[in-house]
């Protein structure tokens, strides 16, 4: 049997690639073997035997080398006595088959102490290497090679060429690009970053996604958290049609959809800047570095320093974090000390965010004014009024023509918005040996807001130290965090939408207008020198020119300490700690002189108010862990975790109000005169404490049939006196149909997993501290002591929030390895749900918290990639995500939530609670559109019959937020050093709510002194016969019916990249040793460029602050 067929076999069987070189594969015997139950080096001896080569298990590796020679022939041998002759250095860069580093790579100088790992950039270097000795290269995630040292040197400079499934290109005399291809599995990495340790891909049956850091910056260079929204379809960002860009407002995220009961909105936007003290109990757990992290970390992270992201979806992977694991796990991991000379590397990052404002359709002076006049008595102009007030409304009219007349017609949506544009810098310096390590980064981040004064600033530092002699290893990572957050005083963009175009934006001396007032008219009728009446309409640029302040600060301090000793090959202990330090605090003040104090008359020792807040946040965290790994008979793997976590926090808040500030006050709060009117300073403290233990085990038979186990035990104060501890579990089954036989040698199937998993995961942040009573101290002194009153009353009964997982997968890659599809389904019942129920207020306490129905989500996911085009100069993929399906009901509510739906009833809330709606549904009356002959809408009752009667009995399921489908598509185009990449996301049957049709159309009675939408003037109902969308200007919606919700069908372009590597260039020109360059590569991103023109509908978007397009670019440069 030829020798290369019995070697696969054996290499197959034995689950281990084979490396070395071809050519000797082809020179061997054809051999006859028969074993049974032999060690494996055993079985490689035998099969060595005879053969000019031998094979060796080296790194998990079967590694074909050359025999070597006996002295005669090695003196004789010409080709022996050139290779001798040849020695030197060897610098390489090594990249996957798209040209991104691969940072942590193996390299290895076979028969030598030789070892190093790349950095970051993917680099190594060796200072001199026997020509007679080899070179391998391996690393997670792709096909390792061996190549003998004497073939790098006989490739010719500026070509390349092919080792086994590996390039190598030599750009000068030492220096090679060594260009590795991906494993079988396209969509993973060989190992699973699970945030406390990491798992076999092949053998875990958790649902997961790794994107390395790379990939994160192609996308996006801005925004980690928006890139990873386009990268995977689980992850999404719910974006705020009110938020627009605002770049201080934090998003909101959903994994895998929600788990939680969100209450009727209360508050609107506020462009006021306040601290964020409560847990989103829909936001995933995020894990930096092996330790919980807040979301205000991740989006100051710098995103240079991002090494890989990991997603864990299912209770498999998820059910270790006990009650923290309801909603998914985010693990981040940065960028660690890698040994090797000095290298520094720089990265500045710009972007220019320009304002979308394609969504507004505003009327233009001469729209406006026509349109009040349309108005006949219902506008601003009516005539049934009595006569001093007839004088007022008729001095109006005549000024707003005169402006007009004039000629004004002022954009004033331009007023308040820029282009921002905003550099980044990013410098990190690591070295050291063997033993000692170290990498050190600064990092300045800066994000301007496309509105005036708006803007978050972040500096950052951190020192990482590895020291590593023989079993022990130590890793100490110190980071400090400086953020600075503005909020500007133009107060909102909806502010400036509103204003009338025929009000001028510069007085008579040609500068911008800072009169108090944009229009200020008097009634011609006086008594006793006073005038009857006044009309005004306050000008927000002059409220801008006024003192303010409106910013956050914080600084936060972060030490992370790692310590591993290896007991025996199998064996681990680890131990690990956190100190973590947070201040923050919020200062807001608003000038006396405001125009608001005006309107409102407010009394003069009132005006002016000042809001301080602040917050500190003190944690500890200790950890203890064994992990066993070990290989019993060749084909039993175990992998095994016991783990105990200890945690203690305490957080320290307080606010203050002040008020009454003299006209020309500097914003400090010690000039206040009181406190705000019925209120005083207050405070809360929050101590935390939580304890828990985990274990972990996954086994896999034969590489073929995959096992995982685990269990949580966890306590925390946030539940109380009932039920302080709780038990989470998982348990999982994986079958890798690609490595039984009748699939193995299959030309079409490369790799096939089935897999499906089950367990129980919890939301400590749902509740909060509910089955406890909290109190508020009172500054009154009693016989007893210092008096305090009830705040919230305690329910001991108070169940945690407890969601089961059931999930399932299928992966697979087929047509060597140019096709890869995954496949992944769940099904997510929370049962119970905690809702804080409203109470009656003659009890003296608002709500109380309640277990509370179930909630089930059911959702597909889909990924496929493809490789469609891959040679020397030209590489081109395809992909495809989405979300293909999701949906969310509530069950077991009964009628225990009426009080809710009332609330949302009568505050145009379009969402319902109640058995067999979701938190996506979306609620109201059916309408059959304006009838022509009245211009009256016309609805549908149950029983599907017109009526002109609107009635909230009829309302109905009408739509939905969630599309009926979406996802995204992106493709990668290589040609040479070149890489340009486009991500799409389409969007099918969304529900979205016409805010302008509701307020600017049609429900416009109090706005009818300000701007409105275009559709008012041309397309509401006018005369008997009108085929129109929109009442009569004389009738008014009587509520919230169906006609105002559209669904949208769109097409976005959410990123498009282009990077160029200066490499090759640099290294002909020689540049790279004159100038000490190591690395030098360009990137450029367009984010939301395109963002609402393929859409079906016409919406305003971002209404109290716009939306952004982004264009950034990167440098990064290597030394």
């Amino acid at each position: 049997m030829p020798f290369s067929q019995v070697l696969k076999q054996v290499g197959e069987q034995a689950g281990m690639d084979r490396i070395g070189n071809k050519k000797l594969i082809d020179k061997a015997k054809p051999v006859t073997l028969n074993v049974k139950a032999k060690p494996l080096a055993e079985v490689l001896k035998d099969l060595s035997k005879g053969q000019p080569l031998e094979l060796i298990l080296q790194n998990g590796a079967i590694i074909i080398k050359e025999r070597p020679l006996n002295n005669s022939d090695r003196s004789s041998s010409p080709e022996r006595t050139s290779s001798m002759q040849q020695k030197g250095c060897v610098t390489g860069i090594v990249v996957d088959t798209l040209g991104s580093p691969i940072p942590g790579a193996t390299i290895i100088i076979a028969n030598t102490n030789l070892k190093a790992s790349t950095d970051k950039l993917g680099q190594f270097s060796f200072d001199e290497i026997d020509s007679k000795a080899s070179i391998s290269l391996s690393s997670m995630g792709f096909h390792s090679t061996e190549i003998p040292v004497r073939d790098l040197f006989a490739i010719e400079i500026g070509k390349q060429k092919i080792f086994r499934k590996s390039r190598v290109i030599r750009s000068s005399d030492c220096n090679f690009t060594f260009i590795l291809a991906v494993a079988a599995n396209m969509l993973g990495t060989a190992e699973v970053n699970m945030g406390l340790f990491s798992r076999k891909q092949e053998s875990f049956t958790g649902v997961t996604r790794t994107l390395s850091g790379d990939e994160i910056r192609t996308v996006n260079r801005k925004s980690l958290l928006d890139a990873l929204s386009t990268l995977d379809p689980s992850f999404k960002i719910v974006r705020d049609n009110s938020l627009g860009s605002d770049p201080n407002q934090a998003p909101k995220i959903e994994f895998r959809g929600t788990r939680s009961m969100t209450p009727p909105k209360t508050e609107g936007y506020s462009n006021q800047l306040r601290l964020q003290y409560e847990q989103d109990p829909n936001q995933p757990l995020f894990m930096l570095d092996g330790f919980e992290a807040t979301l205000q970390d991740i989006v100051n992270l710098d995103i240079n320093r991002v090494a890989s992201i990991t997603l864990l979806k299912d209770a498999a992977s998820t059910a270790l974090y006990g009650p923290r694991s309801a909603n998914g796990v985010v693990v981040v991991e940065t960028v660690k000390p890698i040994p090797g000379q000095l290298r520094i590397s720089y990265n500045i990052t710009g972007n220019l965010a320009i304002p979308d404002l394609t969504g507004y359709n505003m009327m233009d002076a001469k729209e406006l004014l026509a349109f009040q006049d349309a108005l006949g008595d219902q506008g601003p102009f009516t005539t049934n009024v009595r006569a001093t007030d007839f004088a007022l409304k008729k001095a109006i009219r005549n000024f707003r023509e005169y402006q007009v007349l004039r000629g004004v017609n002022t954009d004033w949506l331009s007023i308040p918005v820029r282009n921002a544009f905003a550099l980044n810098h990013s410098l990190n310096i690591n070295g050291g040996d063997k033993v000692f390590s170290y990498d050190i980064g600064l990092a300045k981040g800066d994000n301007k807001g496309v509105i005036k004064g708006t803007d978050a600033s972040n500096l950052s530092g951190q020192i990482v130290l590895s020291y590593r002699k023989n079993k022990f290893n130590i890793n100490n990572s110190f980071r400090v965090a400086g953020t600075n957050a503005n909020g500007g005083n133009y107060g909102t963009f909806a502010d400036y939408v509103r204003l009338p175009p025929y009000y001028n934006k510069l007085d008579d001396s040609g500068n911008l207008n800072m009169n108090p007032f944009l229009e200020y008219t008097q009634n011609d009728f006086e008594i006793n020198n006073e005038y009857l009446g006044v009309y005004s309409y306050p000008n927000p640029l002059y409220n801008s020119s006024l003192p303010f302040r409106n910013e956050t600060k914080g600084l936060d301090l972060t030490n992370n300490l790692q310590l591993n000793y290896d007991v025996m090959p199998w064996l681990r202990v680890s131990l690990g700690g956190q100190y973590a330090k947070k201040t923050n605090s919020a200062d807001y003040f608003k000038s006396p002189l405001h125009t608001s104090y005006l309107t409102d008359n407010i009394v003069e020792l009132e005006r002016g108010q000042y809001n301080f807040q602040s917050q500190e946040n003190n944690s500890y965290t200790a950890n203890g862990m064994l992990t066993f790994n070990h290989v019993f008979a060749e084909k039993h793997i175990f992998n095994a975790n016991l783990r105990a976590d200890i945690s203690s926090s305490n957080s320290i808040s307080k606010q203050i109000s002040a008020v009454g500030f003299a006209k020309n006050a500097q914003p400090l709060l010690y000039l206040a005169n009181s406190y705000l009117p019925n209120s005083r300073p207050g405070g809360l403290e929050s101590p935390g404490r939580s304890l828990g233990f985990t274990a972990s085990l996954n086994y896999s038979y034969d590489q073929r049939y995959n096992m995982d186990l685990s269990y949580n035990r966890s306590g925390s104060n946030s539940f109380g006196i009932d039920n302080p501890f709780i038990s989470f579990y998982s348990a999982g089954l994986g079958w890798n149909l690609g490595n039984e036989a009748f699939l193995k040698d299959s030309p079409i199937v490369n790799s096939l997993r089935l897999s499906a998993n089950f367990g129980l995961t919890g939301n400590q942040y749902s509740g909060g501290f509910g089955s406890r009573s909290t109190y508020s101290l009172d500054n009154v002194s009693t016989r007893f002591g210092q008096a305090y009153h009830l705040i919230n009353v305690a329910n001991p009964k108070l169940e945690w929030a407890k969601t089961y997982k059931t999930s399932y997968s299928l992966n697979g890659t087929f047509f060597n390895s140019k096709l890869a599809v995954s496949l992944s389904g769940f099904h997510d019942l929370t049962d119970p749900m905690i809702i804080a129920l409203p109470l009656a207020p003659s009890i003296g306490i608002s709500t109380y918290p309640t277990n509370v129905g179930r909630l089930t989500t059911t959702g597909l996911d889909a990924l496929i990639s493809m490789k469609m085009i891959q040679n020397t100069n030209w590489t081109w993929n395809l992909g495809f995500n989405s979300p293909v399906f999701l949906h969310s009901k509530y069950s077991g509510l009964n009628e225990l939530l009426d009080g809710f739906n009332e609330a949302a009833r009568t505050g145009d809330y379009l969402q319902r609670y109640s058995d067999g709606s979701g938190p996506y549904d979306m609620w109201a009356v059916p309408s059959h559109g304006i009838d022509p002959s009245n211009g009256l809408e016309v609805y549908l009752d149950q029983t599907g019959k017109y009526t002109y009667k609107f009635d909230l009995a009829n309302e109905r399921l009408v739509g939905s937020s969630r599309p009926v489908t979406q996802g995204s598509i992106n493709t990668q185009v290589r040609y040479k050093l070149f890489t340009f990449s486009v991500y799409c996301r389409y969007v099918v049957g969304e529900s979205k709510m016409n805010n302008a049709l509701f307020n600017k159309i049609e429900n416009i009675t109090s706005t009818i002194n300000d701007n409105q939408d275009r559709r008012a003037l041309y397309e509401r109902w006018s005369v008997p016969g009108d085929d129109a969308a929109y009442l009569g200007f004389t009738n008014l919606p009587l509520g919230l019916s169906d006609r105002f919700l559209l669904k949208e069908n769109a097409f976005y372009f959410e990123s498009i990249s282009l990077n160029y590597d200066f490499n090759a260039l640099l290294q002909h020109a020689k540049l790279d040793k004159k100038l000490g360059i190591k690395r030098l590569d360009f990137g450029l991103n367009l984010n939301d460029l395109f963002k609402f023109q393929l859409s079906n509908v016409r919406l305003e978007r971002g209404l109290d602050y716009p939306f952004a397009r982004n264009i950034s670019f990167n440098l990064r440069a290597s030394f």
